[in-house]
């Protein structure tokens, strides 16, 4: 799959190392941590990013405990990640919640 021109071996090989680094994740692993990077980036929102840090953490979460179930699973980091970037999100938005609430 080459971006510009033809494909080359190179870009065949790194195709195929992709999807065999995919098929070995968690399946939680990837939405969680890309919910938490989401939920850090629209935390200003509130509901939106408190939200999206809450689905990251239960992703997460079950992320962890399906790593703990098949170790032949890899993904722990991305699964700790969408906690932390959840946790994050919903920190912020709460804190952004607080200082709304009372500058009106």
């Amino acid at each position: 799959m080459a971006f510009l021109g033809r494909e080359s071996d190179a870009d065949r090989l790194r195709a195929e190392r992709f999807k065999d680094w995919l098929n070995r994740q968690s399946p939680y692993a990837l939405p969680s941590s890309a919910m938490g990077a989401l939920a850090v980036l629209d935390a200003v929102t509130i509901v939106i990013g408190a939200t999206l840090g809450v689905i990251a953490i239960v992703l997460g979460v079950c992320g962890l405990a399906d790593v703990r179930k098949r170790p032949k699973l890899a993904g722990r980091p991305m699964c700790v990640a969408g906690v932390a970037l959840g946790g994050i999100a919903v920190l912020a938005s709460a804190v952004w919640w607080v200082v709304l609430s009372n500058t009106g």
